[in-house]
């Protein structure tokens, strides 16, 4: 259901615009995964679109200083979005080390475990976590890589759902993942 799909994408980023790299690899997924695939890849440009307006030109507006003090988390690897774009692209030991460092493979964990690590059973959907989970674990703000705090609150719907989905391919993959006792 393409339209009511837009629908929920749009609702979705007016509640905050840091849903939208979400709703971006959601228009992405739907574009691989669906016959509508113009959709899917209209939702993630309007997505891209909304995320740059809305941090560019809107909050800037409403709130003194708009969206740069967001920079600051992130200052360890560049000093604006495309600097820090280009940082994580281009050098990608230095990338690999932000992303999987202890404090993140703990809080990786801490969200996981939960859900008996369910989501990992179908890893293709984790995909809409991308953007918002690489934002949250290359910060420079702890707090961003705990649970005690609501900036990974972006993540518990995908993640959940992952569980559900992980779940009811738990038997097809166990039977694949299983030994099969000397029978071929």
């Amino acid at each position: 259901r393409p339209r009511q799909c837009i629908i929920w994408c749009i609702l979705t980023i007016l509640v905050k615009e840091n849903f939208a790299p979400m709703t971006m690899m959601f228009g992405v997924v739907m574009a691989l995964q669906t016959p509508a695939r113009k959709t899917g890849l209209g939702i993630a440009a309007g997505s891209v679109l909304y995320f740059v307006v809305g941090t560019k030109l809107i909050l800037p507006h409403l709130a003194k200083g708009g969206y740069s003090f967001v920079i600051g988390y992130y200052d360890h690897i560049g000093g604006s979005f495309s600097e820090i774009a280009w940082a994580l692209i281009s050098r990608p030991v230095n990338t690999f080390h932000l992303l999987f460092n202890y404090r993140n493979i703990v809080f990786l964990l801490h969200l996981l475990c939960p859900l008996i690590l369910l989501p990992l059973v179908r890893p293709f959907w984790l995909l809409l976590l991308g953007p918002s989970l690489v934002f949250l674990l290359i910060s420079a703000n702890p707090m961003h890589q705990s649970i005690l705090f609501w900036n990974h609150t972006t993540l518990i719907p995908i993640l959940f759902s992952g569980a559900v989905l992980g779940a009811q391919a738990l038997p097809s993959f166990l039977k694949v993942a299983a030994p099969q006792n000397g029978r071929k």
